[in-house]
């Protein structure tokens, strides 16, 4: 038996805490660092040399520095206590810093700098650290050494050194690389689930999330450091520009991708149109990065990532439509996703002060987002899945009771074929009977009547079988309406009982059969329901123009008060007027006569005017 989907979800959340333990557990504050002194320096124009700066006054700093963005240069001024050890590294972050240079005394030539760079533009094979992080390794000292660190760089100036024992040193990288890969391996694990049930129920949004997954862990890599070597020594530059394309690339897909969330909830579009707006930021923000402007694009483009987070909350507090998961649900996941925004970019942009945290604050906030993101297209799935299995249910039960109609109606047509038969032979007998009798007027004439009222009602009877079981085969050829009513008026002997009048063709392509039928039922009722003695009137008349032409035909009849037909129900089967309940028959006439005309194209309505019903049958020439 499979476990409950709780326990996948208490695993879940332990792992997503397990996770983030281990990034905390990372850096525990400065424990082990040698550095003993901070000071900071600000080169406005970037062209002081070293000479004048060692000559400058510092201001005392923090161990995390974090200056905006800014084309200045950021000098720090460090004193890293005596070491034993044999070298001393100085440990670097964030990696996506795009230029360091190190300077201290040469011992052997006094008044002269040694001078070594590092950074995300210079190859990884030379730099000085083989690890992810940037950073120097400094000769071992007996006594205490100061050190110039120059940082000019396009991306946020917000940097942390530390002088460590290459142990120390070696150890927190080594902690680094566990940490990022259980970070990939957890972000991989959502986006693998995100391919799965998008294979298994294919979801615009989940879509999107995929896509939105791949771009941000490319990010990650990039902003760790993770891509520098695998890129080439003679194009080291292109690992700064990656970079910045994939901080552009994951603002963009991020803002399309929640576009699309919240168009399922129905805000307000006023709030929504500058979603669109902002995504015309991305294209001009890559031709800036290609012309050279990347510390204006990437300044920008924080600006852009806080005006998102606004929208985000305010298009969740404003959403009108219910969707899965719940409104409420969706303003919890976009306010902790601004907190998390807020609290991350901040610090970049230099309005906060930053802390350990702030280091990692992209990638705990790519993980909240991830987790966030999962529930809400868990929930939907899980809410897809279930009305997938209702819509099958209800088909299946659809599906049986149409078999079981089908049986019925079967059963049904059956029946009626077969009393059919079984009463005309009957009829037919007592027809003849009666004419080998030779039973006389009045007599003779009401048991005629009888036994053609019965004839009719079970002729009746088969049309409407054939109807509602769409077993009426329609054979198209030339008809002349004014022929088949005087036909029918011949037949059943009413000459004398109705006005034939035509106007135009009265020449048709239809079914001359289905023809008679409606006409013979429009004209018994007509006769059956007018006062005795009282003229039917019939106006056959063309009308339209060539493309779409048709004959109209008015059947009209006086109705007395006390038998003024319903005209809602009049066409309804079994539908009897109050008067005619002395008259034989089951309502049927009329609900043929409409179904058939229905059936070769044409449409039959009735109306009330001057004491007359008219039925007007309009069918295509």
């Amino acid at each position: 038996m499979g476990r409950p989907k709780t326990v996948d979800k208490h695993n879940l959340l332990h792992r997503l805490i397990f996770f983030i333990v281990c990034m905390l557990s990372v850096s525990l504050a400065n424990a082990g660092d040698l550095i003993t002194q901070r000071e900071y320096l600000l080169d406005t124009v970037g062209d002081l040399t070293i000479q004048q700066v060692s000559q400058r006054d510092f201001e005392a700093a923090t161990p995390i520095l974090n200056k905006g963005y800014s084309h200045a240069a950021h000098w720090l001024r460090i004193k890293v206590l005596p070491s034993k050890e044999k070298s001393v590294e100085l440990r670097i972050r964030p990696t996506y810093l795009d230029q360091i240079i190190l300077y201290y005394p040469d011992p052997e030539n006094p008044g002269a700098w040694i001078t070594r760079v590092t950074g995300d533009k210079y190859a990884f094979d030379n730099r000085d650290r083989n690890a992810a992080s940037l950073g120097f390794i400094l000769p071992g000292s007996e006594e205490a050494k100061t050190y110039y660190l120059r940082l000019q760089t396009s991306s946020s100036a917000l940097w942390h050194v530390q002088a460590l024992p290459p142990a120390e040193a070696r150890m927190r990288d080594l902690r680094q690389d566990i940490f990022m890969m259980l970070y990939l391996g957890f972000m991989l694990w959502i986006t693998f689930w995100a391919v799965e049930d998008f294979i298994k129920r294919p979801d615009r949004l989940t879509g999107f999330f995929i896509f939105y997954q791949l771009v941000y862990l490319s990010y990650a890599l990039a902003i760790t450091g993770h891509i520098a070597p695998f890129i080439p020594p003679n194009a080291a530059w292109l690992n700064d520009e990656i970079t910045s394309f994939l901080v552009l690339a994951n603002v963009f897909v991020s803002i399309v991708f929640y576009y699309e969330l919240f168009e399922l909830y129905s805000p307000p579009k006023i709030l929504l149109r500058p979603l669109i707006a902002l995504c015309v930021f991305f294209p001009l923000a890559v031709y800036g990065l290609l012309h050279g402007y990347a510390m204006e694009v990437l300044h920008a483009n924080a600006q852009v990532v806080l005006i998102a987070a606004v929208l985000f909350i305010s298009l969740a507090y404003t959403s009108t439509k219910e969707a899965t998961p719940s409104r409420m649900t969706l303003k919890v996941i976009c306010s902790l996703q601004t907190i998390s925004l807020v609290l991350s970019m901040f610090p970049l942009l230099g309005w906060f002060s930053a802390s350990e945290w702030n280091l990692s604050a992209t990638l705990i906030h790519g993980l909240i987002s991830a987790f966030l993101m999962y529930f809400i297209l868990h929930r939907r799935s899980t809410a897809i899945t279930q009305a997938a299995k209702q819509a099958i249910a209800e088909l299946q039960l659809a599906e049986q009771a149409l078999v079981f109609e089908r049986q019925k109606r079967d059963e049904q047509s059956y029946f009626m074929a077969m009393i059919t038969h079984e009463l005309k032979t009957p009829l037919s007998v007592i027809r003849m009977s009666l004419d080998a009798m030779q039973v006389k007027d009045p007599l003779k004439k009401h048991t005629d009547q009888a036994v053609l009222d019965v004839s009719n009602i079970i002729d009746s009877c088969g049309q409407i079988d054939k109807l509602e079981g769409n077993t009426i085969h329609v054979s198209r050829e030339p008809c002349n309406l004014d022929r088949i009513i005087r036909e029918l008026c011949q037949e059943l002997g009413y000459i004398d009982r109705v006005h034939i009048h035509a106007e135009g063709t009265t020449a048709l392509t239809s079914d001359y059969f289905l023809l008679r039928v409606v006409f013979k039922n429009l004209l018994e009722n007509a006769i059956r329901y007018s006062p005795a003695n009282a003229m039917v009137n019939v106006n056959i008349m063309a009308k339209g123009d060539h493309e779409a032409r048709e004959i109209s035909v008015d059947v009209a009849n006086a109705v007395l008060a006390n038998n003024m037909p319903d005209l809602d129900q009049v066409f309804d089967k079994y539908y009897r007027a109050p008067g005619a309940r002395r008259y034989t028959g089951f309502g049927l006439g009329l609900y043929i006569s409409r179904s058939i005309v229905s059936l070769l194209g044409g449409k039959l309505t009735a109306h009330i005017e001057n004491g007359k019903i008219i039925f007007r049958a309009c069918l295509p020439i």
